[in-house]
């Protein structure tokens, strides 16, 4: 069973992409939080939610779009986390590629006997600066990918037992204690109290997909430097970079790369960044500025120099 846990700002923006995708979920899956009010206030609400449908269940909570490769070893660690899950709360920690600035970091402590790759969680670090993040891999921390394994009668147990107030809250009011609750994460709030967090070395390449850089990081691609209309055929996705936008406007529509542009996307074929000058050149309108002949495919209006023009 699949659920997906969203604001109900955006239950439309869920439910189309699960459209999109092919993916058919029952209405009363999507489950809609009043407020965003972090992970621990979400992780609960859903497991009262299932709890009304059964007894006990065990549950592996994601809370981003993440990317996971060589699915053999995950298959593995997911099997192992299920099974340690029986008497844990279990979180996956992602061996570092590299340092990163970007993640909370894990320490292993002691492994559990009976287990591979299961260890008593010793440490839960938030983001560390740069010269942290360069020494945590040789120290064996791991990189906190913010997924958890438990089954619900865990789960109830250690909130009541360390989050006994948002626990009566929400046990209480339901959705109306939502504007009451405070925002806080399901690591600060149970995993770095209880005596039963455990995580699970992953060996495998993992994205949360949080960033452009996580993007291109992942994905396939073919980079190509748009000079002329040719240079656009086959094309995903186009970056307008910054730079000058009067310049970069009379040059796309001398070029006929303007144009061209506008035929791509009216078919949906192109996806379109715009950066700084770029995202000038696809606003509907620059109010200050008759040489730039915008793109239009921002609903947005732009005012090319609002912190001043470049030369001074």
């Amino acid at each position: 069973m699949f659920i997906f846990v969203t604001n109900k700002a955006h239950e439309f923006l869920v439910k189309r992409d699960l459209e999109r995708m092919n993916v058919e979920i029952p209405d009363e899956n999507v489950l809609l939080e009043p407020e965003m009010r972090g992970t621990l206030p979400a992780i609960y609400f859903t497991a009262m939610k299932i709890r009304e449908r059964k007894k006990d269940y065990s549950s592996l909570f994601s809370p981003q779009i993440i990317i996971l490769r060589r699915m053999k070893s995950i298959g593995r660690a997911f099997e192992e986390a299920f099974r340690v899950a029986k008497r844990h709360i279990v979180t996956f920690g992602v061996v570092p590629r590299r340092p990163h600035t970007g993640y909370g970091y894990i320490k292993p402590g002691k492994k559990l006997k009976g287990f591979e790759n299961a260890f008593a969680a010793e440490r839960f670090v938030e983001k560390p600066d740069d010269e942290t993040a360069r020494r945590y891999p040789n120290e064996g921390y791991l990189w906190n990918s913010g997924m958890f394994v438990f089954t619900l009668r865990t789960l109830e147990e250690e909130c009541r037992e360390h989050q006994p107030e948002l626990v009566e809250m929400l046990e209480k009011e339901g959705e109306e204690a939502y504007k009451l609750l405070p925002e806080i994460s399901f690591d600060r709030g149970i995993m770095e109290k209880t005596s039963k967090a455990t995580v699970i070395r992953l060996s495998t390449l993992w994205s949360n997909l949080g960033s452009f850089d996580s993007l291109y990081e992942i994905f396939e691609k073919e980079v190509t430097t748009v000079r002329r209309v040719e240079d656009m055929k086959n094309l995903d996705y186009l970056i307008i970079p910054g730079g000058e936008s009067t310049t970069i406007s009379k040059l796309m529509i001398k070029s006929g790369i303007y144009d061209e542009i506008l035929k791509m996307t009216e078919k949906g074929g192109l996806g379109v960044i715009g950066t700084c000058a770029g995202s000038i050149l696809m606003a509907k309108d620059v109010v200050d500025d008759n040489k730039v002949i915008p793109l239009k495919l921002m609903n947005i209006s732009a005012r090319r120099n609002f912190f001043g023009r470049q030369r001074e």
